[in-house]
């Protein structure tokens, strides 16, 4: 698997303004290097991994962020759900929030169950 910081200086500024510019363009012009380099990067196995490991870190630290909101987030809707001077449609879409979560949460985990049993065969 291929490190970042293996590639040249010039690859690892595109791979940053990759992740946080809109457009190839943008992103070329924020790295200092031509649309055509980043565009042939792109083609390129090793150029093409070191950014989909960067995004991977990316999103776990997203992730993360995501998980230690979830306790805030979940007094909000419970604050909201208990709260008899609350509009009925405030708290009908708060226990909506709950349920429709809740059963998400379900089927993935019983997805992984699945998939970890069917791995477990093999």
């Amino acid at each position: 698997m291929p490190k970042i910081e293996s590639l040249p200086a010039n690859q690892r500024r595109a791979i940053r303004a990759l992740m946080c510019k809109p457009t190839v363009e943008a992103a070329a012009k924020f790295a200092t290097v031509s649309e055509s380099s980043l565009y042939r990067w792109l083609a390129e196995d090793t150029f093409r991994a070191a950014l989909i490991e960067a995004e991977g870190v990316a999103l776990d630290s997203a992730a993360r962020r995501l998980v230690s909101l979830s306790e805030a987030a979940l007094a909000v809707i419970v604050g909201i759900l208990v709260d008899r001077d609350a509009p009925a449609m405030v708290r009908l879409r708060a226990a909506e929030t709950v349920l429709s979560n809740m059963l998400r949460l379900t089927e993935l985990r019983n997805i992984e169950a699945r998939l970890t049993a069917l791995e477990a065969k093999q």
